[in-house]
């Protein structure tokens, strides 16, 4: 299952006072959802897996455990120092 989280209405949903430090609001919400893909093992493995069209996904990794992993999936994979400036370009 792939998700598209807009981000900012999950931050809203709670009136903490997320609107004072936007910022700060993004980085908890990024750590929440990070420890919730991590309860669940070698999450990308495992969606390369269910996925039917796993050649349309690219993986951002520098790991050569899950490498090996995703070309045997059919995916295909980014470094993440080419991601990295990449994303510091934009």
């Amino acid at each position: 299952m792939r998700w598209l989280i807009d981000g900012m209405n999950v931050i809203g949903t709670r009136p903490d006072t997320w609107w004072k430090d936007r910022h700060a609001a993004m980085v908890k919400l990024v750590n929440m959802l990070e420890r919730w893909a991590a309860t669940s093992g070698e999450e990308i493995v495992r969606r390369l897996a269910a996925d039917p069209e796993p050649a349309a996904i690219r993986v951002v990794t520098s790991d050569l455990w899950l490498t090996d992993r995703v070309h045997a999936a059919g995916a295909t994979v980014e470094p993440s120092a080419l991601f990295r400036a990449l994303i510091e370009d934009a």
